[in-house]
């Protein structure tokens, strides 16, 4: 499982991805490193994300949130909700910001306003996230990769809907 990475948040209590790439590639790289065969890892990402209502959102796109504690952390992924990649994808458009990319974490991102003037930042997987990821797995030999879950695509709809399902099928398998 390389998702939820941020239930237990020991540094700042800002919005983060929830699979940042380097987090997920360590602990992969520590299974082996540990003497675990990588033929029996399989990674799993997320095709889901966490909006998260901001106490406060800089200029620089920094989300301070509620602090949640969790098993001994002062902050969690509690401060936030699971959003369905689906539905992420249907407020782009109405976002302030477009979906925007955080090179260090290797993860895309929103912002937007609510009806009650709250501030929120979306942190997901995409095709552009997930296919690094899927590279990984290629170059270093694991059993496979595999999405949780299949239910937060959009099956039916417009063409663009359909394109975006696609391609996040398509981001599974390393190119």
């Amino acid at each position: 499982m390389s998702y939820d990475e941020q239930s237990q948040v020991w540094s700042r209590c800002i919005a983060r991805a929830n699979a940042p790439y380097n987090q997920t590639l360590a602990g992969y790289d520590n299974y082996t490193f540990m003497g675990i065969n990588q033929k029996k890892l399989v990674m799993g990402v997320p095709w889901y994300g966490y909006d998260y209502p901001c106490q406060n959102l800089s200029k620089t796109h920094e989300c301070i949130i509620e602090k949640i504690a969790f098993r001994g952390a002062p902050c969690s992924d509690a401060a936030g909700r699971q959003v369905p990649y689906k539905t992420i994808m249907s407020q782009v458009n109405s976002s302030l910001s477009g979906i925007l990319w955080d090179e260090e974490q290797k993860a895309p991102y929103l912002e937007y306003q609510d009806s009650g003037d709250v501030f929120h930042q979306v942190w997901f997987d995409d095709p552009r996230s997930i296919s690094q990821k899927a590279a990984y797995v290629k170059k270093h030999g694991l059993r496979g990769i595999g999405m949780w879950n299949a239910n937060c695509l959009e099956y039916s709809g417009s063409f663009e809907t359909k394109q975006q399902t696609e391609a996040m099928w398509d981001a599974l398998m390393p190119k």
